[in-house]
């Protein structure tokens, strides 16, 4: 892993070299914002 990777590459790191299990779970009747930029944060933040 280097500073470019994406949470997602921590995940598959997780998994590669500790066996690491996930179970999804159904957050659609939740609110969720995904946050890569500032404006994504103010609009969470609305949210709440």
């Amino acid at each position: 892993m280097d500073d470019g990777d994406y949470f997602e590459r921590g995940i598959e790191v997780a998994i590669e070299k500790d066996k690491v299990t996930f179970v999804p779970v159904d957050i659609s009747d939740l609110f969720a914002v995904e946050v890569d930029f500032p404006e994504d944060l103010i609009r969470a933040n609305e949210g709440f």
